[in-house]
């Protein structure tokens, strides 16, 4: 049976944590700081990186005498307790760590908060009024070199580590810094794939680091020894070691559960976010990713183990990089949209994703001109199919998927997969969508005068602007504004309510 943690919420910045906190272990560090990671160590002779798991060195120019290092095992010695007869095994670890660390990185993001406060002086001495002044900060943490693919280095870290940052800095083991950018990230694994143009790698570097070794397997066991790199506190990657405390653990981290994953007394410290849980052989078992903090609690950090989020890594290194397109080349669905939750999803034993409720070319309530052209209609999508995979990467939140597409650029055609109820069954479809343009009506160039941009939108019932004005929006959060000719408003998609009930009426209880 699986044992649940319990834990009161979630910290990731500055400030005191209660007792009995599951806290994701990004350090939060000033912009002086340095974070400087370990120097670097020889690689392996030049090979081109073609999975996930390879244990190979970066792509670069061969060196003719260039020789393979001889594999080294780790160093077991006996330790004498003092007792008659008793001993104890004690393992020297250093030629694991020697081996791995090329592959392991120090991440350092910038985002934005915002706290009460006064912006000057007269509102706080004349009544003016406290309001949400921005402030950047910046989190440290850690990545794993994964692979190399379409001229890109790939590395894993946890999903709180790049959320809603502004910007990505990764340090290799020889201090070079470069900036990087999310593939994808998936919330409830707290997993995410970010890459590096190669292009922006100096060769010296690539000479330097290497991909690590993944173990896949489903074989984790209780007692099996561990290594812990990570940069801890941002003073650089720092090595603890400690033995597999438990499997599949639930750890309820506040916002999120987070299910299956692997318990140990190996120190767990800020910085260690995104770092590496090594098994004896070097190989990465787990991406850590937080610990439990209690005055009456010690040696309980977490780590996700590779062989759940296997496929997710390999679907986000395959996916779209996410550099922002500008508004006018962004792409679109043309679909109104809904979450359906985990608890939904449970207590109606129907998918989780994000549910279709209507298309962009049809009127509903609250639209009073719609677009006329859908591309996702027309690629076969049908009202009440429930989306779950966009472009390989799992959907499973209706803002999340809005601000993914974003990324996309219009006239460019990915998969999309959907759950469709049929004869009371679900049953999984993928089409092949290319997507539309946000800012102008598509089919037969339709009269521009009167529908031009006439779009579901984006949000959730704020208000929203078109083209040639701005306007409150309708039900649903439609996006839309008041424009010269017409209904305003950019967008193709938007969050809209939907009847979950509906479905029951037209094709009976999900079975």
């Amino acid at each position: 049976m699986k044992k649940v943690l319990a834990v009161i919420g979630a910290a990731l910045l500055f400030g005191a944590i209660a007792a009995g906190t599951f806290f994701g272990v990004k350090a939060l560090v000033d912009k002086a700081s340095g974070g400087a990671a370990a120097e670097a160590a020889v690689s392996a002779p030049v090979q081109d990186i073609r999975s996930l798991s390879g244990g190979d060195s970066i792509t670069r120019e061969a060196v003719p005498d260039a020789q393979p290092e001889a594999k080294k095992e780790p160093v077991i010695s006996e330790v004498k307790t003092g007792e008659p007869g008793a001993s104890l095994a004690a393992m020297d670890v250093a030629d694991i760590v020697e081996e791995a660390m090329p592959s392991i990185v120090a991440i350092t993001n910038t985002s934005v908060i915002y706290q009460n406060g006064y912006s000057n002086m007269f509102d706080f001495f004349y009544g003016g009024g406290m309001s949400q002044i921005p402030r950047e900060v910046e989190g440290a943490g850690s990545g794993v070199i994964i692979g190399e693919k379409d001229d890109q280095l790939l590395i894993a870290t946890n999903n709180h580590m790049v959320e809603d940052t502004t910007s990505i800095a990764v340090t290799f083991c020889d201090d070079m810094t470069v900036e990087a950018h999310v593939k994808g990230a998936d919330p409830k694994n707290d997993i995410a794939v970010i890459a590096i143009p190669l292009s922006d790698i100096p060769d010296d570097t690539k000479a330097a680091i290497k991909v690590a070794k993944l173990h896949t397997e489903h074989d984790i066991r209780p007692g099996q020894y561990v290594i812990a790199i990570g940069n801890s506190l941002n003073m650089g990657q720092t090595v603890t070691a400690g033995v597999v405390s438990a499997v599949d653990r639930e750890v309820d981290g506040g916002d999120e559960a987070f299910n299956n994953n692997i318990q140990t007394d190996a120190a767990i410290n800020g910085g260690n976010s995104g770092g590496a849980l090594l098994n004896t052989k070097g190989e990465v078992i787990g991406i850590n990713m937080g610990k439990y903090v209690d005055t009456e609690v010690e040696g309980v950090g977490f780590s996700i183990p590779i062989y759940k989020v296997i496929d997710e890594i390999e679907a986000y290194s395959n996916a779209q990089t996410r550099v922002d397109i500008p508004e006018d080349k962004q792409g679109r669905l043309g679909i109104y949209m809904n979450t359906v939750t985990s608890d939904q999803a449970a207590a109606l034993n129907i998918p989780e994703g994000v549910i279709v409720v209507g298309f962009s070319d049809e009127e509903m309530e609250g639209i009073d001109q719609p677009v006329e052209y859908s591309p996702a209609r027309e690629a076969g999508i049908q009202k009440n199919d429930i989306i779950v995979k966009f472009d390989g990467q799992p959907v499973t939140d209706a803002d999340a998927f809005s601000a993914l597409v974003k990324y996309y650029e219009a006239g460019r055609e990915v998969e999309v997969t959907v759950e469709r109820i049929q004869d009371g069954e679900y049953v999984e479809k993928t089409f092949r969508v290319t997507l539309g343009k946000r800012t102008v009506t598509e089919k037969n160039d339709a009269d521009e005068n009167d529908q031009e941009n006439a779009a579901a939108g984006e949000g959730n019932g704020s208000q929203g602007q078109g083209n040639n004005g701005q306007g409150n929006n309708g039900q649903g959060g439609i996006g839309g504004g008041q424009g010269n000719n017409g209904q305003g408003g950019n967008g193709g998609y938007g969050q809209y309510p939907f009847d979950i009930f509906d479905l029951f009426r037209q094709y009976g209880f999900g079975q």
